[in-house]
């Protein structure tokens, strides 16, 4: 399953997963990194880096981005995809984290903006930088 095993990658995947459980205060459910038995399922074909809980059961969709990752075909799509989610209890909608490198943020912004998602910045999508 892991598309991007890189250690670029799997650094910001381990960055964001600490920020979830230190800062957010999120149970981890589930991660694409070898030390976690627990995989992501699939979302509208797309399978995220996390998955994560809050403590009043919303979940929480991360994402880690880097280099020309950012601009691909692939990544558009789950970004569509997984900023469309809403749970099924409450019907609102479930909050994607994505990190990058702090230097490809404005890359990431340009990417969600082409994509008509750029109202959704600092509201159900949050951008983590490193």
């Amino acid at each position: 399953m892991t598309q991007n095993p890189t250690p670029e990658h799997q650094t910001l995947v381990r960055a964001l997963i600490n920020h979830f459980r230190d800062v957010l205060g999120l149970i981890i459910l589930s991660a694409d990194l070898p030390e976690f038995t627990s995989k992501p399922f699939s979302i509208g074909g797309h399978f995220p880096d996390i998955v994560a809980r809050d403590p009043t059961g919303i979940l929480n969709i991360g994402e880690a981005k880097f280099g020309d990752d950012i601009f691909s075909q692939n990544t558009k799509e789950e970004l569509l995809e997984f900023s469309k989610q809403k749970m099924k209890t409450t019907s609102s909608l479930v909050p994607l984290h994505v990190v990058v490198y702090k230097y490809e943020e404005g890359k990431l912004i340009n990417t969600l903006n082409n994509l008509g998602l750029g109202f959704k910045i600092g509201n159900q999508i949050k951008i983590w930088t490193l």
